[in-house]
């Protein structure tokens, strides 16, 4: 291993001959030589390129001062420093600043401030980790030779599409990065089935193929022009296939519809063997079952998946919120506990907190109803907001244009034509909150009888306290998938998903220029959340996309014991000699045995925090 210093060193003294190939050395860990990174964009076409962090041009000077500079100019880069959609559309773009910038090291950074990008800043520009080379992957090939690459060198591989990772996964020091954000095909199959990983005309099933690079604006528009529905998250900017889908996947649609995971029909992935293989029932089912709940960067670069689609369906939602004070939002919060078994088994999904409730369901529902349905927390709302109407809610028919503004009435119940519609409306505009912010989110979820016995409804109660106590606040996510007729061991995310009304947590962070001191308290108090949330639900399981980084026995808290066990034997057959991986992925225990902490040292340096 090349510790950082050797590493400069090593860079300064190869500058010269390297500049002449239009191509310089960086720190990676590996042996590769300058022959070696030209011979691999020679093999590549031209197709390795160059990273330098993305506020570089602003700062005025960087450690790469003497390597040519990237053309985007400062201004760009203010101007849309901001912008979720121009950040996930360049590889050195990342929508939390610790995938580019060291966790645990104030210094080892390059960032802007978010709240005014266009102040001045000083010092040094640090490449922080993002990788100084990169692949835009356009096939298999670009894979398999990053592959091969890392075979014969010793150099890492890390896996980025739009780099929205709360755990860190989308960027690792001094890897080759392969990006996967512009495989952006998609194809409409109006009837789809597999057999014997053959595809057929005669099934009814309808879906969508969609690249790797595909993100879920793209997809919902692209399903609503085919007069379907896609079940998907809610930030814009999340890929599908490439992200969302591979950890589980959780929509405010998924106690009816199901999982991410749920409603994949097949896989085309290049594992880390070198193989392109389509995954499915029939053709390569472990790996299929595998990709289904612990995909991640473990088991290879997945290029696109083939997702069943539901037929266009109108929504309704009920909105409902107060101005939150010290005093009104933990009896709401107890509330919210003592209704939610009623509204869960009616299949309504979405967020709820400690002053708000936005709940949807399938169907134009009777609007009348809905209000009985929520009628308590709505009639608690009213009274923390004096000002409101008491002529009753809104209730009404909308294209899609929903109430915004102070004058917003405090409970509503809405009919959306479309799920595009309602996206459009109601999730898209707050597609760039928390961007350029070291926001971690730490959920867990909640078995069914913890809402069904005192004790059990006494321990949420005293952790949404607790929360409250910190400064923080309870988020609550009604999305887990107990409703939807599963196949039993038919994916492998933890079994609680399918035993829980809801996933509960919250999201903290530090200030983007926060001292080393101040990161290491922010991390100590995700740590105590942690330990609470584990409390409150001893026989839950961590969401492995939102989850402290630095969960202990995170294989249990994420899989389970037993599926883990059988995640590593399949680990073990298709990256035989641990060529891929990422931060508490499958398998990560065992790719750090030869000595390769320094590459994760950012996240290392608060393990074991208590």
């Amino acid at each position: 291993m090349v510790s950082s210093k050797s590493s400069q060193s090593v860079q300064s003294f190869f500058y010269f001959s390297v500049l002449l190939l239009n191509i310089f050395v960086p720190s990676v860990y590996g042996a590769a030589t300058p022959a070696d990174w030209q011979s691999l964009k020679q093999e590549l076409q031209g197709n390795l390129q160059s990273a330098r962090p993305l506020a570089e041009p602003c700062f005025p000077h960087s450690i790469r001062d003497n390597v040519s500079s990237p053309s985007t100019s400062c201004s760009e880069v203010q101007g849309n420093y901001l912008n979720a959609s121009y950040r996930t559309s360049i590889y050195r773009g990342f929508f939390h600043t610790y995938n580019e910038g060291c966790v645990s090291n104030a210094t080892d950074q390059c960032l802007l401030s978010p709240d005014d990008p266009f102040s001045a800043v000083s010092g040094t520009c640090q490449q922080g980790l993002v990788s100084e080379y990169f692949i835009e992957v356009r096939n298999a090939k670009d894979v398999q030779a990053a592959l091969a690459f890392a075979r014969r060198t010793g150099v890492g591989l890390s896996l980025k599409a739009s780099g929205h990772d709360y755990l860190g996964r989308s960027s690792i020091k001094g890897s080759l990065a392969l990006w996967t954000r512009n495989l952006k095909q998609m194809t409409y199959h109006p009837s789809y089935s597999i057999r014997n990983g053959t595809k057929h005309g005669t099934s009814s099933m309808r879906a969508v193929t969609l690249g790797a690079g595909v993100n879920l604006e793209e997809a919902y528009d692209f399903a609503d022009q085919h007069a379907v529905t896609l079940i998907g998250g809610s930030s814009p900017t999340v890929t599908v296939s490439g992200g969302w889908t591979l950890l589980g996947g959780h929509s405010v649609l998924s106690p009816l519809y199901g999982m991410g995971v749920d409603r994949v029909l097949e896989f085309t992935v290049v594992t880390p063997d070198g193989n392109l293989r389509t995954a499915n029932t029939h053709s390569n089912p472990d790996l299929f079952w595998a990709l289904r709940g612990a995909g991640a960067a473990a088991f290879g670069v997945v290029l696109s998946t083939t997702i069943k689609v539901e037929p266009a369906m109108p929504l309704t939602l009920a909105s409902i919120a107060f101005p939150a004070t010290p005093n009104n939002q933990l009896p709401f919060l107890e509330l919210l506990i003592n209704e939610s078994t009623s509204w869960a088994s009616q299949g309504w999904g979405g967020p709820l907190g400690s002053s708000y409730a936005a709940l949807v369901h399938p169907g134009l529902l009777d609007l009348n109803a809905t209000a009985k349905t929520f009628s308590t927390i709505a009639n608690y709302a009213r009274l923390q907001q004096p000002q409101a109407p008491t002529t009753g809610p809104s209730t009404s028919q909308t294209n899609g244009t929903a109430s915004t503004g102070a004058a917003a009435p405090a409970v509503q119940y809405l009919h959306f034509p479309s799920w595009l519609a309602f996206y459009t409306a109601v999730i898209a505009p707050s597609a760039n909150n928390g961007i350029s912010q070291p926001n971690f989110a730490n959920f867990r979820v909640v078995r069914k009888h913890t809402h069904r016995d005192s004790t059990g409804r006494a321990r949420l109660l005293g952790l949404f306290a607790s929360l409250l106590d910190e400064g923080l606040s309870p988020q609550i996510l009604q999305t887990p998938p107990h409703l939807f007729p599963y196949e039993k061991g038919g994916t492998s995310v933890n079994r609680a998903w399918r035993d829980s009304y809801w996933m509960v947590g919250t999201s903290l962070q530090y200030a983007w220029n926060a001292t080393d001191e101040e990161r290491k308290g922010n991390a100590t108090l995700l740590r105590t959340v942690s330990k609470r949330l584990v409390e409150a639900a001893p026989d839950g399981a961590h969401y492995p996309n939102e989850a402290d980084p630095w969960l202990e026995a995170w294989q249990k808290e994420f899989w389970g014991e037993e599926a883990y066990a059988r995640l590593l034997e399949v680990k073990r057959k298709y990256d035989p000699e641990g060529l891929m991986g990422c931060w508490k992925c499958v398998g990560f225990e065992e790719g750090r045995k030869g000595g390769e902490e320094d590459k994760f040292g950012c996240w290392d340096e608060y393990r074991g925090l208590a």
